[in-house]
């Protein structure tokens, strides 16, 4: 629904209504107990222009209702105290609801704006004024309504222009117009213009206040030239209108301009300006151009710059290195302009310059470097020549050399272990150290005598030869000298007794149980023994084959390995040699393999053993054998008949013993048994069975090749045997 449908529906209605009085709720109401009630007015104005409003409905809490008059003015009357909702509304303005509160028997005056519902016309400034120096003015056209503005310009004066003359704006947009007076067609004087703006957002006049007087302006005031631009140009500008009599004039010898005089009315006049580089000086040339006019003066300086040729200067004249400094610089600058070509003569050696050429602008800077190791001692000087465009200027540089000996040692020891040492030549300071080495004796001998060194250390080795010298103490000295510097390395050395070979046993017999015996080397003297062993003994090894002694004993250990050799004495000698004598050493080893017998076989054996008879020793698998249980699998058997003569039954053998070994054997008699072992005709052990098992373990006093020898005896019908013999 529409503003207007509203505002009709809302007149109708206000038509139709009548004077109603206030409805007491509570007739007891304390607050109000006479029935005294307020009333309200007040003044509906527009929003914008502040103008009043006439035509407005106004409704109080939608129960009351009234028009306010044509000065906008409203009224209630018998208005009941506390808050209340106020509406407003205009067929041509947006709608709005105030809340308010009326004070018992008081009167409320209450004023209310109100925004109209249409497009708004408005510019930025109400007058333009267009001073004499001024031709354009731009001014903001702007839409701070609700609707659509349509909007145009109308005006008569052909010397006002403006870039834009109509348009439409949406709500809040604004449009940029520029006025431009062109005051070539007005003459000398002040005009009042005036320029109306139509839209359906109000009409509205703009004012434009436009001086007309002739007035000078030039275009730049201050012209730079250079050696290769030697024209310029400026302009003369009248923008108040009118035609302005102008003269130019200047004292510059080296400049000359294309006008001196005339008149300016609407165009700007170009000025032309010419360089003579005959006047011209070296460096700045400046002067100022003044153009007069009825308007005043108006200066342009001028200048222009002539570079100076490239000029040699140096930023130091000495340069002392004095002892230790090894760089120092300088700079090298062009004191004028351009490119300063220059280079730095012959230099020594012993100086190193960077850079020795260039091309300078500005200024280079030069580092001089000396280097001292190629010198000797003394002072030095030399002029370092630079030589640029035609000039040359020198630097004298000056520097000292000193060495200084410095040698890392000034006592040395050689003690009886002792046959070298080295010391170390330095030299502290700078420059070339030529060195010399004297020695007082010809028992030291050393790597260099002579030399020189700068930075360096010189390593000098020194070597004492004993070599003829007899056992004692000895002293000397080496004397290093460089110039008037002088030290001394005070030296003792000791010659002592020649060494000598002790070996702490000269025979080593190993018994049947020992396979490794320790002997030990000493040395009888000082200094150092030096010895070696060498043997060719299949079942002997050594070691350490060879070593040095001074004060301690060297252990040597003998191994012998006598798995794979037969029973007997074995011996066989290793010789040990030296620096300090010789010896040799007697080895002697007893080897005795242990000895089995299960009597399975007894063809070893001799005696009474198989012959036959009745009577004797006998496998116990041989038919002459008197069946008896053995302890297991085979054994010898004897037995006596019991119509022998009772001589004891003996069997033997020839067995390798030594002592401490153990003889082990079963051995069984029955009817009064006798059994007897012998080793060597030496009785070890005897046994009297009685039917019985004796179990014999007997150890071996003796040794070597012994014979062996089992007899059995007793009473007649005797009978035995042995088993399991062992030996080791």
């Amino acid at each position: 629904m529409n503003h207007r449908l509203i505002y009709l529906l809302s007149l109708l209605f206000v038509l139709s209504c009548e004077d109603t009085t206030p409805i007491r709720d509570n007739p007891f109401d304390p607050e109000n107990p006479n029935y005294i009630y307020s009333s309200l007015s007040g003044l509906i104005s527009d929003h914008r222009i502040s103008s009043p409003v006439q035509g407005c409905i106004i409704i109080l809490d939608e129960t009351d209702t009234t028009i306010n008059n044509d000065e906008g003015f409203y009224s209630f009357e018998n208005v009941v105290h506390g808050e209340h909702i106020l509406t407003i509304e205009n067929i041509n303005y947006f709608s709005i609801k105030d809340t308010i509160t009326v004070e018992y028997n008081t009167h409320i005056n209450h004023n209310v704006s109100i925004v109209e519902d249409a497009p708004y016309l408005e510019l930025s400034d109400s007058i333009l004024i267009f001073l004499p120096a001024e031709t354009n003015k731009d001014l903001i056209l702007s839409n701070s309504g609700t609707q659509n503005l349509d909007w145009s310009i109308n005006y008569e004066e052909e010397s006002i222009n403006v870039n834009v003359m109509s348009g439409s704006l949406s709500p809040d947009e604004y449009q940029n117009l520029n006025f431009v007076v062109n005051k070539n067609l007005l003459e000398i004087g002040s005009y009042d213009i005036s320029i109306d703006f139509i839209s359906n957002g109000g009409n509205y006049t703009l004012p434009l206040k436009v001086f007309v007087e002739p007035i000078l302006i030039i275009t730049t005031d201050s012209i730079h030239f250079d050696m290769n631009t030697l024209n310029s140009f400026f302009g003369l500008v009248n923008p108040g209108g009118g035609t302005l009599d102008f003269t130019i004039n200047e004292n510059i010898t080296w400049l000359t301009l294309s006008l001196y005089e005339g008149q300016i009315q609407g165009d700007t006049l170009i000025v032309e300006a010419f360089v003579d580089t005959n006047y011209v000086n070296d460096g700045n040339n400046s002067g100022v151009i003044n153009v007069n006019s009825s308007n005043g003066v108006a200066i342009i300086s001028t200048s222009i710059y002539s570079p100076y040729p490239p000029a040699l200067e140096i930023s130091v004249y000495t340069l002392d290195f004095g002892l230790d400094l090894e760089t120092m610089s300088f700079f090298i600058i062009n004191g004028g302009d351009g490119i300063l070509f220059w280079n730095i003569g012959q230099i020594e050696d012993w100086l190193e310059v960077t850079p020795q050429s260039g091309q300078t602008i500005n200024e280079e800077l030069v580092n001089i470097t000396v280097d001292r190791s190629l010198l000797f001692e003394g002072d030095y000087n030399f002029n370092l020549e630079i030589y640029a465009n035609s000039q040359n200027e020198e630097v004298d540089l000056s520097l000292n050399v000193l060495p200084i000996l410095y040698v890392s040692e000034s006592y040395f020891d050689f003690n009886s272990s002792v046959n070298e040492f080295s010391f170390q030549i330095t030299n502290v300071g700078n420059g070339i150290m030529p060195w010399a080495i004297d020695v007082d004796d010809n028992w030291l001998q050393l790597s260099e005598q002579n030399g020189q060194t700068t930075f360096e250390q010189d390593i000098i080795n020194v070597f004492a030869d004993r070599s003829g010298l007899e056992s004692g103490s000895y002293n000397s000295s080496i004397n290093v000298s460089s110039g008037e510097n002088y030290h001394v390395i005070d030296i003792e050395m000791y010659v002592p007794q020649p060494p000598v070979l002790e070996v702490s046993d000269m025979e080593l017999d190993f018994s049947n149980d020992q396979n490794m015996m320790n002997c030990f080397i000493s040395n009888g003297g000082e200094g150092e023994l030096e010895w070696s062993i060498s043997e060719n003994i299949s079942w002997l090894s050594i070691t350490p084959s060879s070593g040095t002694t001074t004060t301690e004993q060297d252990q040597i250990t003998v191994t012998i390995s006598n798995e794979s050799l037969s029973n007997g004495q074995y011996s066989d000698t290793f010789s040990i040699t030296s620096n300090g004598g010789s010896e040799v050493i007697n080895v002697l080893m007893l080897v005795v393999n242990p000895f089995y017998e299960d009597f399975e076989d007894l063809s070893d054996w001799y005696g009474d053993v198989g012959t036959g008879a009745s009577e004797g020793w006998y496998n116990s698998g041989d038919t002459y054998s008197i069946p008896t249980e053995c302890l297991e699998g085979d054994c010898a058997r004897y037995y006596l008949w019991a119509g022998g003569d009772g001589e004891p039954q003996v069997m033997s053998r020839e067995v390798f013993v030594a002592p401490g070994m153990i003889l082990q054997m079963y051995a069984y008699g029955a009817y009064g048994t006798d059994i007897k072992i012998y080793l060597d005709d030496i009785l070890i052990h005897t046994v009297d069975a009685w039917s019985s098992v004796n179990y014999i373990n007997q150890t071996i006093t003796t040794s070597g090749n012994v014979e062996l020898r089992i007899s059995g005896g007793g009473p007649s019908l005797a009978v035995g045997y042995v088993d399991e013999l062992s030996i080791e």
